[in-house]
């Protein structure tokens, strides 16, 4: 099953500097040495993590970098090869990455473009949000995704506000996060297909 309004939605979402790519899990070689989702996950765990890591390398490969081994940090977050920064985002069978040459940010998510369950958007969405809290969590996973890896810890949902802006969005951090400031405004893309939402950021350095 080929995703090309899908993947014209992701590439959409960046600027040329970035190369992104789509892949369904089960479909991807096995992970290269050093690579693994952890003992403990379950099959469907280990397929979607396999099939992030070769979304990743067909994004480097458009990059001109050559095959090579994406693990996991600390944090259980890619570690890229040096000279590159990306995000890799799975949800409903679906594996989705965004590279481009560093330093900056990169950040990426995909979530169903329907209403959340009331007691899910209630702890997503809070007063100084604007927009559909499926869209808003969206933006946040980005936000989330593009800053941690400098920052270093995990932050929730709380950390940022975000304001939809038609086919962006706009987040303001609500506090420091070290090396970022408070106040700190990240300004994104939104793109709508194949019933999914995504969102993606990309700040060069």
């Amino acid at each position: 099953m080929t995703h090309r309004r899908l993947e014209a939605a992701l590439s959409g979402l960046f600027g040329p500097g970035v190369r992104s790519a789509i892949v369904r899990p089960g479909a991807p070689a096995p992970p290269f040495p050093g690579e693994g989702a952890g003992p403990r996950a379950v099959p469907l765990r280990r397929a979607e993590y396999a099939a992030g890591r070769h979304a990743a390398r067909l994004a480097l490969a458009a990059l001109g970098h050559p095959p090579a081994a994406i693990p996991s940090g600390p944090d259980r977050g890619p570690v890229w090869p040096p000279g590159f920064v990306g995000s890799i985002a799975h949800h409903g069978g679906l594996a989705l990455a965004a590279l481009a040459r560093g330093p900056g940010l990169v950040g990426l998510d995909i979530v169903p473009d329907a209403p959340l369950p009331p007691e899910v958007a209630a702890e997503i969405a809070g007063p100084g949000d604007e927009g559909a809290a499926e869209a808003v969590f969206a933006a946040k996973e980005t936000v989330y995704k593009a800053l941690a890896p400098a920052h270093g810890a995990v932050f929730g949902f709380d950390a940022a506000e975000v304001r939809l802006t038609g086919t962006g969005w706009e987040a303001r951090l609500t506090r420091a996060l070290p090396p970022f400031e408070a106040g700190l405004v990240l300004r994104g893309r939104l793109a709508r297909a194949e019933g999914w939402i995504l969102a993606g950021l990309h700040l060069p350095g």
